[in-house]
């Protein structure tokens, strides 16, 4: 009844969000030192934001509940080894789109 106040509430479905983007574009430590195409992590991104909307609004996440997501999906990448510029990305596009989304009625 108060996940609402729980921090981690929303961790199962950072990890799931993350886990998909983690198909396309691995984390550093699983693919070395070869490079992904800028092309494919751009789509995976795009993916990733469309894919957090979507959750956002269907769980019906306010901007506390947006920001937990992010920080939880923060969180997730870094533990990961993703670098610290693509996790800023992904945590300010989310965070941003917990001010400009639409939430359903």
């Amino acid at each position: 009844m108060f996940a609402f106040l729980s921090k981690n509430y929303l961790q199962p479905e950072a990890a799931e969000l993350i886990a998909g983007f983690s198909t396309t574009c691995p984390p550093p430590r699983l693919i070395g030192k070869r490079r992904i195409a800028e092309k494919v992590v751009a789509q995976a991104m795009r993916e990733l934001y469309e894919k957090t909307a979507e959750l956002a609004s269907r769980k019906r996440l306010g901007v506390l509940g947006r920001a937990r997501l992010a920080k939880a999906m923060q969180t997730i990448l870094r533990e990961q080894g993703y670098a610290e510029e693509l996790t800023a990305q992904v945590v300010g596009a989310v965070t941003v789109n917990s001010l400009v989304a639409k939430k359903k009625a």
